[in-house]
């Protein structure tokens, strides 16, 4: 397992991103539970927030960790 600490911007959450299988990272702050992200075949990322919701699809793996912490605020 792999752990990423971001160092947000002020207006997304502080988040440690764990990658627990290749391909799916989840991201938690404080204990909170803020989303995941998932490699697809198609060589892009999907984004999810902490309830499951898809929050868009990304190129890089750098842009769907931001959409995720931008969205738990």
């Amino acid at each position: 397992m792999s752990v990423i600490i971001d160092a947000a911007p002020s207006t997304q959450a502080r988040a440690a991103w764990f990658q627990v299988e290749p391909g799916f990272w989840v991201a938690n702050t404080d204990g909170r539970y803020l989303g995941a992200v998932e490699r697809l075949r198609s060589g892009g990322f999907s984004a999810r927030d902490e309830t499951g919701v898809e929050v868009g699809w990304f190129a890089a793996l750098a842009e769907a960790r931001d959409a995720v912490t931008s969205e738990a605020r």
